[in-house]
């Protein structure tokens, strides 16, 4: 019995350790039982024992993608289209864009999403296509670097981003100091975009990357043969054949910074939703009561612009304004 376990174990050991996929190391360890159990002459594998491994990593597969992707997606689809009788019914879309902090959220989204893959973009495109098209020292370099800002978290950029390029930030403290003037990096959703666009475009650079890499070369050959070259290239072969990989890229950098809450929670007082519901609150109660304006000497820079806006949309004015 002790070598029957020894040779189980063997079996196991080898079939995970040179199987080059899950079913052959299924496949491995079954036949290892059987033989060890004395339903198998020898020890080779019966296209019957092949077929049970594949059917059970591909129901395995089948099961989890059912429960832990498609239930979910159905039932939030069915719940958004669907009163509580279960009848159909659109009206969760109509209470949603009914509210204007909603409303305002949603296209600001949009707003910050479409021009972070813009941004990205035009950081992406020329680092792909130097480092692919020229060899030079520190192409490797190059690449590596573009995909660290991938490891860490959004916030935490958004945090060191607001330290470097804020109002009170390094580069602005340089700028006054020696130039006279400060660029507004990180103000309203401006700042936002910057950020999101700084940590999200690996992704663009990525795809772009490996699909410049796998566009065959006797295309490019071709063209240049017919009189292509430069940007004329570029334009009308390379980057068509590269459409793929970058799309793939935009849409990921979308996605991300469409549902990116931390970043700008992070990066600034007056682009927490609650502040902002807070101010629009204050101000509309205001308006409802006759008044006409607050004077609010000190109210720090930060939180002004978003009290600034809310009492803009009343009609009202903020007097007498200091920075702290």
């Amino acid at each position: 019995s002790w070598f029957r376990r020894l040779q189980l174990l063997s079996a196991a050991a080898y079939s995970l350790g040179h199987g080059t996929n899950d079913a052959q190391k299924t496949m491995g360890i079954i036949a290892g039982l059987l033989f060890t159990a004395g339903y198998l002459p020898t020890f080779s594998i019966p296209m019957w024992v092949i077929l049970i491994a594949h059917a059970a990593i591909a129901l395995a597969i089948a099961a989890f993608l059912i429960l832990f992707l498609l239930i979910p997606v159905a039932t939030v689809i069915y719940v958004a289209f669907t009163n509580s009788d279960g009848s159909l019914t659109f009206s969760h879309f109509g209470s949603f864009f009914s509210l204007t902090l909603m409303r305002e959220s949603f296209y600001n989204s949009l707003y910050v999403g479409g021009m972070s893959v813009l941004i990205s973009s035009l950081i992406s495109l020329p680092l792909a296509y130097f480092t692919m098209r020229f060899r030079f020292r520190g192409a490797v370099l190059v690449q590596t670097l573009g995909v660290l800002p991938l490891i860490m978290p959004p916030f935490v950029g958004a945090a060191a981003m607001q330290l470097l390029f804020g109002r009170s930030g390094s580069v602005n403290l340089l700028l006054n100091e020696y130039f006279g003037f400060g660029i507004p990096f990180m103000e309203g959703l401006n700042g936002v975009i910057f950020v999101e666009a700084l940590h999200y475009f690996p992704f663009i650079l990525l795809n772009l990357t490996v699909a410049l890499n796998n566009i065959d070369s006797a295309m490019e050959e071709s063209a240049q043969n017919l009189g292509a070259s430069g940007l004329r290239l570029a334009r009308r072969i390379v980057f068509p054949l590269a459409m793929p990989g970058y799309l793939a890229g935009a849409a990921l950098v979308f996605l991300k910074v469409f549902d990116d809450v931390g970043t700008p929670l992070v990066l600034m007082s007056y682009m927490n939703p609650l502040l902002a519901y807070g101010f629009d609150r204050l101000a509309a109660t205001a308006a409802q009561v006759g008044v006409t304006g607050f004077i609010v000497p000190d109210l720090p820079f930060e939180e002004a612009p978003a009290f600034e806006t809310a009492l803009e949309r009343q009609g009202l004015a903020l007097v007498d304004r200091k920075s702290t």
